[in-house]
This record gives structure tokens, C-alpha cells and sequence, in this order.
């Protein structure tokens, strides 16, 4: 993908009650590998796209580019159950269970609506070309938020168009003054989004009653701002950015704006950033074949865990705090038995 927004994306923080985790450290393990789900019929390509799930169903949705698919599995029987063909190059996937559907941004222009269970397709939404990343509040999914134009609608402006999944219809656009739009994340307390402006290395900030940018932040220590995660009960807004293909940083800004930002250095690619919350933990997946994992602590202070190997080109993930799991996307590179799959990690006791 362009980009990665949060099927999700990502989240607010939601405490969880968790065991206390073990210490961090640079020996210490933050995840167990629980096994994968192998993808045996999807094509070989470098580019997998968003992973969301289905926690009661055990179900995790995985767009596949090289396939022009999205893969649906069963991560406890580790089987695929079914796959939905025919996009032209899907993206961003989200899944409302109150509903059952499932929505699925295609990067020819649209976005594709179908049940969530017999995988009928129900609708579509026709968008500029460039459909890209799906911002949504995992808290709250009648709206949906889906970047599209800009560069590859040959726009100097893109577009973050917002989708009513009641009524599944346009219900509002918001343009910005940059080509290109990368992941965001909702603060559903404030009312506010934050979405990264990776040529500019700021944030947008958008006032989700009006749908006016209001501001921007700029991001120190940043090439191309990426993926986005907010901890608010903390006082901050973690920012992900590529520095170049082996190396990237994390910057840890004061939603206040008092206190100076914090700078991790981090691995190159990254494209998912997540929060578990109950064990206060960062969680980043990048292209170069790693999940990294940091412990905030109440003072402030990052302590940073064991990398954990996934695949090259793995940049993409999912955690999903109500399955206990962190789902990794891997695509198929060519070796023939080296299949596309989904990693599936529990955090480490």
C-alpha cells in the first residue's frame, strides 16, 4: 500500500486489565509466535495491504495486492475460509460486526461493500482514482474515513471522504493541500482526527464535527511521517517515520505540546503502529522483517523489548486487544513453498 491507516487502524486507548508483563528488555521477549495461516493460492507479488479481524468469529481479513483479493481466515483453526476476488488493487479493510459487513477500499476508485458472512457483494461507492487507506474508531463504526485522489488522480489535492455505514453513502469530504495522505487515527474523546501529511512531515489535525483541518504539527526527526497511534490518558501522539528502507524513527509528541518530543530510533518500512495499552506497550511493524516493541513507562521512559523476526516485506500488522494478538501480513516473494500467510503472535507472559 501507499499507506496504512487503522482498520483500522488504530485507536484511541482503551485500557485493558492485563498481567502485569515482564520487564523489558533488550533479551526479554515481547511476543510468543502462536503459528500462521498460509495462503497457498495467492499469487507472488511484494505488496500485502491492511489486516482487521473478526475477534467473536475468529476471523482475519487480509487484502493480498499480488491476488487482487482479500483473504478471509480462521487464525484459531489456522484454515482459510473463503476469498473475495475481483478488486482492481485492494486496500484498506474494515469490518462492522453490529452490521456484518465488510468494507474494502480499491485503489481504481471505489470502495466495495459486501456481507460479512456469505461474502455477497452488496454495494459500491465510487470515489476519485487513488482510493487508498480507511481511518476509523474501532469504538464507534458508523463512519468511516477513506483517503483518495491526490497523486494518483494526477490532483494536487487529496481527499479524505467520509462514508456513513448506516446508510452506506458519502456523507462529507475534507481536502487538503498535499497530494499524498498516510495513516491516521481517531481521538474519539476530543473530536478530533489526526492524520499524517507525510510530504510536509506533519500532522493534520481535523475537527470531526465540522470536518475543517484546524492545525498541523510539525514532526521533528521525521522523513516521511507514516503510521500514527494516540495514547491519550498518556499525553501523547506516537508518530512513525521512514527514514530510509533499513532505518526509520518513532517520535513521541505531547498532545499538550509542553514537554519536548521523545525520538526512537527504529527500523526502516514501517507501515503499522499499534498500542497494547493494558501492558503499555508500542508495537511497530516494518519491511525489513521485524516487529519492534517498546514498554512506556509512567515516567515517561522507553525501554525497548527484543525484536521479533517476521518476513521481509512484512510491514503491515494488526493488534487486536480484544483477541489477545498481533497479526502480521506477509506476501508471497516467489520461493515456491514460501507462501503468502498471516503470523499470529500472543504477547509474552
Amino acid at each position: 500500500m501507499k499507506t496504512l491507516f487503522a482498520a483500522f487502524s488504530v485507536a484511541t486507548l482503551t485500557l485493558w486489565p492485563f498481567p502485569t508483563p515482564a520487564r523489558a528488555g533488550p533479551d526479554t521477549a515481547a511476543w510468543e509466535p502462536q503459528g500462521a495461516v498460509d495462503f497457498p493460492d495467492v499469487k507472488s507479488g511484494p505488496y500485502s495491504d491492511y489486516v482487521t479481524t473478526d475477534p467473536e468469529r475468529h476471523r482475519v481479513f487480509t487484502t493480498m495486492q499480488a491476488s487482487h483479493e482479500v483473504v478471509v481466515s480462521d487464525y484459531e483453526t489456522r484454515t482459510v475460509i473463503a476469498t473475495i476476488p475481483g478488486f482492481g488493487n485492494p486496500h484498506g479493510v474494515v469490518y462492522r460486526a453490529d452490521t456484518d459487513r465488510l468494507y474494502v477500499s480499491d485503489g481504481t476508485g471505489k470502495v466495495e461493500i459486501f456481507d460479512g458472512t456469505h461474502f455477497t457483494h452488496l454495494k459500491t461507492i465510487a470515489l476519485r482514482a487513488g482510493v487508498d487507506g480507511i481511518v476509523v474508531d474501532p469504538g464507534d463504526k458508523r463512519r468511516i474515513y477513506v483517503a483518495n485522489g491526490g497523486d494518483d488522480a494526477g490532483d494536487p489535492h487529496a481527499h479524505l471522504t467520509v462514508i456513513d455505514t448506516d446508510r452506506d453513502s458519502v456523507a462529507g469530504d475534507i481536502v487538503f493541500d498535499t497530494p499524498v495522505l498516510e495513516q491516521g487515527v481517531i481521538d474519539h474523546d476530543g473530536g478530533a482526527l489526526y492524520l499524517n501529511l507525510p510530504l510536509k512531515a506533519s500532522v493534520a489535525i481535523v475537527d470531526l464535527h465540522s470536518l475543517r483541518v484546524t492545525g498541523q504539527r510539525k514532526v521533528p526527526s521525521c522523513a516521511k511521517n507514516m503510521s500514527i497511534a494516540l495514547a491519550r490518558p498518556w499525553g501523547r501522539l506516537f508518530v512513525a517515520c521512514r527514514t530510509d528502507s533499513m532505518h526509520g524513527t518513532i517520535v513521541a509528541l505531547d498532545l499538550a505540546n509542553k514537554a519536548q518530543p521523545t525520538v526512537l530510533p527504529a527500523h526502516g518500512w514501517i507501515d503499522s503502529l499499534w498500542l497494547d495499552s493494558g501492558r503499555r506497550r508500542l508495537i511497530a511493524s516494518s519491511g525489513d522483517g521485524f516487529v519492534e516493541t517498546w514498554r512506556y513507562a509512567p515516567d515517561g521512559t522507553f525501554r525497548k523489548y527484543a525484536d521479533t523476526d517476521t518476513s521481509i516485506m512484512a510491514k503491515t500488522s494488526y493488534f487486536d486487544p480484544v483477541a489477545d494478538r498481533l497479526f502480521v501480513s506477509v506476501p508471497h516473494l516467489g520461493f515456491p513453498t514460501d507462501y503468502a500467510r498471516v503470523l499470529v503472535f500472543s504477547p509474552a507472559r
